[in-house]
């Protein structure tokens, strides 16, 4: 979908609708996610080539003395290092991504993969009254709703979050004369009868249950061709030997497909292959994206491109910071009186600290209060990924974000022009000093 409105360089709109429950329900689908998830952790730890394929919604420490949890970082560089690490002239990798996923999950196939895994016959009743709230949800669309409210005058929802109400309504009473008057109740997916919402706190759960028996089965059926399998939520990878990149995508197919009743998006689907003299040479790389060759061809896999040589980030990644570090200077800025809706009213300046601590290096190692753990930012996050990587590929990445505290400060300089607004006064802060010398020092 392209957004025509603008004008300059189009780009894709990704619509993707999430949702969240109530507080109640919210606990619920929690306490049932924790015990589906203590089951797959069986499943999954007794089976190591499945506990390898499957990294999406799961807490996977390193090997390493850190305990730390893996990130997209780890399983991003372990596919980059097998693929170096291989003794093969000919390899090819797989992307594949599956068409609205949690929108197509199909009811009966999850029931019956939820009893396999408790090792039932049937759903226990306290378990069935959990499958049919997820499957036959319904939802309200807040904000359609705070329009209408016969009580608040509130026209967004980030306004009421910022106001001093705990509830839209005082009775149930108030909520059903208004649904018989405006229909706001509406039921998830219609008459589709199939898919859960994405966002609550056990639809994570429920796609990794989904898909247990074809990851089992996938994973396996890889490994005999001497390849990996990765799935991340609906993206699905694949490295294999060329000569069996064929019979492993029909057999993906026919999995997904048939036992999964899903579909493959046939625009994403990636495929690479690496080609080499000798097993010591570098590699060469082709990449087709939908059967078109493409000019760069890169391997893009969880933020990360490789080029048969370099890791780098995906540049529509920095791309997208760049224009986050815009969005937030426009909107970092102080107001002068906020009413009780906290609706802005005429600003004075541009609140730097925040925005240097949320988009550029300075609030790399920031600490939490009250803990010994550091809060960092997507700059923390890139410096993490170069640091793991040798000195030569290490200023590839960190010469892809070199520009982003010029970046900041043309930003500020741009709202300070067209909205006419001074210069902040200085904090009376005894850390102010040590601050403004870290600034000065760069």
């Amino acid at each position: 979908m392209l957004n025509d409105n603008k004008i300059g360089r189009s780009h894709k709109l990704k619509p993707r609708e999430i949702y969240y429950c109530n507080h109640l329900d919210s606990q619920i689908f929690s306490y049932y996610a924790n015990k589906i998830n203590a089951e797959l952790k069986k499943v999954y730890d007794s089976n190591k080539l499945l506990n390898n394929s499957v990294i999406g919604y799961r807490k996977i420490k390193t090997n390493d003395s850190t305990k730390r949890g893996k990130c997209n970082i780890d399983f991003a560089f372990e596919v980059f290092d097998y693929i170096k690490e291989h003794k093969s002239q000919n390899i090819s990798v797989l992307c594949l991504d599956i068409e609205k996923f949690f929108d197509s999950i199909d009811p009966q196939i999850l029931k019956r993969s939820w009893v396999n895994l408790l090792n039932l016959k049937t759903l226990p009743d306290h378990h069935y009254a959990v499958f049919k709230a997820i499957t036959r949800a319904s939802y309200i669309d807040l904000e359609k709703l705070l329009k209408i409210h016969p009580y608040f005058d509130i026209k967004k929802l980030k306004y009421f979050k910022n106001s001093n109400k705990n509830s839209l309504f005082e009775k149930w009473d108030d909520l059903r004369k208004l649904n018989d008057k405006y229909k706001i109740i509406h039921r998830y997916n219609g008459k589709l009868k199939k898919g859960i919402p994405q966002g609550t706190p056990i639809s994570a759960a429920l796609s990794n249950l989904y898909f247990l028996e074809v990851d089992i089965d996938l994973s396996n059926f890889v490994n005999t061709c001497n390849g990996i399998y990765r799935r991340y939520s609906d993206d699905i990878l694949i490295v294999c030997e060329t000569k069996n990149l064929s019979k492993i995508k029909d057999y993906i197919h026919d999995a997904i497909e048939k036992k999964l009743n899903l579909k493959i998006q046939k625009t994403k689907t990636q495929e690479s292959y690496l080609f080499r003299q000798t097993v010591d040479s570098k590699w060469n790389l082709e990449t087709f994206h939908y059967r078109t060759h493409l000019k760069k061809s890169v391997i893009s896999y969880l933020g990360f491109d490789f080029d048969g040589e370099y890791i780098r980030v995906r540049n529509s990644s920095i791309s997208n910071f760049y224009k986050k570090i815009r969005r937030r200077t426009h909107y970092a800025r102080l107001s002068k009186k906020i009413n009780k809706m906290s609706i802005k009213a005429k600003d004075e300046w541009i609140f730097r600290r925040s925005l240097f601590k949320s988009s550029s290096h300075l609030g790399v190692n920031l600490k939490k209060k009250r803990s010994t753990s550091k809060r960092g930012n997507y700059i923390a996050y890139l410096y993490n990924a170069a640091n793991r990587l040798p000195e030569t590929n290490r200023q590839k990445i960190i010469s892809q974000i070199r520009n982003h505290w010029k970046i900041i400060y043309k930003s500020i300089k741009e709202n300070e022009e067209k909205y006419e607004l001074p210069k902040p006064p200085k904090p009376k802060m005894k850390r102010y000093k040590r601050y403004k010398t870290q600034i000065r020092g760069l």
